[in-house]
Order: structure tokens, then sequence, then C-alpha cells
């Protein structure tokens, strides 16, 4: 609860103060439009892109963050082997 709470907090005043953020102004998809580079899109398809970037990074990112804590071993057995047995 207070974890929720703290994250309302901060997150409005990053929007408000920090970042300056307003629904009105138009992004650059809207401004320079050109078919390739600049278009606008809808909400679910850009989180889906968003999602997929960060989903598409974790195979690569768990073995990596393994080697560095746990060793090679665990790194290479999260890749080619089951992660399962690794855990103690």
């Amino acid at each position: 609860m207070l974890y929720a709470l703290g994250f309302g907090v901060y997150s409005r005043f990053l929007s408000r103060r920090i970042f300056r953020l307003d629904d009105n102004r138009k992004t650059p998809a809207h401004t320079m439009t050109d078919g390739i580079d600049y278009v606008p899109t809808k909400r679910v398809v850009l989180f889906g892109h968003h999602y997929a970037s960060i989903t598409g990074l974790a195979p690569m990112l768990g073995p990596a963050v393994a080697d560095l804590g746990l060793g090679a071993c665990h790194a290479v057995g999260g890749v080619w082997g089951d992660p399962g047995r690794l855990r103690a």
C-alpha cells in the first residue's frame, strides 16, 4: 500500500514539475508524419511494441545477471540447460 502511494505521488511530481507533461501537446508522430519513421498509432499497438522489447531481452539478460552474481556455470546452465535445477 505504501509503495502504491509513493509511486502515485512521485510519478505525479515527475510528470508535473520535472517533465511538464501536457496532454494537449502533439507528439512528433503527429507533427512530423511521414509514413515511415513518424506514424501515429494506437496505444494498444505502442504498448505491444514496448512489451515485446522488454520480454525479448529477458532470455539474454537473465543469464548475464546470473553470471555477474553467481559465476559462469549458472549463466551457461541457464542458456543451455534447465534453469530450475540451478536454484538452491
